[in-house]
């Protein structure tokens, strides 16, 4: 930090740390934009998981309606149990 003080007591130091300033400045913000595109990034893929973990759930569910609401068949028509002794 001293030695940025000390380069900024001349006009020539002032530019310099303007420069440096402005490079900083904008490393930051590419760097801000590329945390901006994981976060989104990020986003989409918890969407896309949540997304299926439900649409597992719902074909789980639907099956199980299916299997506790089916129709009861009549089976009169087959083979009485009768003991053979």
């Amino acid at each position: 930090m001293s030695s940025l003080r000390s380069m900024s007591e001349s006009a020539d130091g002032q530019m310099k740390a303007l420069q440096v300033g402005h490079e900083i400045a904008s490393q930051e913000v590419a760097q801000i934009q590329k945390l901006r595109g994981l976060v989104s990034q990020q986003m989409t893929m918890m969407g896309t998981w949540y997304q299926s973990e439900q649409a597992q759930k719902d074909l789980a569910q639907a099956r199980r309606e299916k299997f506790f609401n089916a129709p009861q068949r009549d089976i009169r028509g087959g083979q009485t149990m009768e003991p053979r002794w």
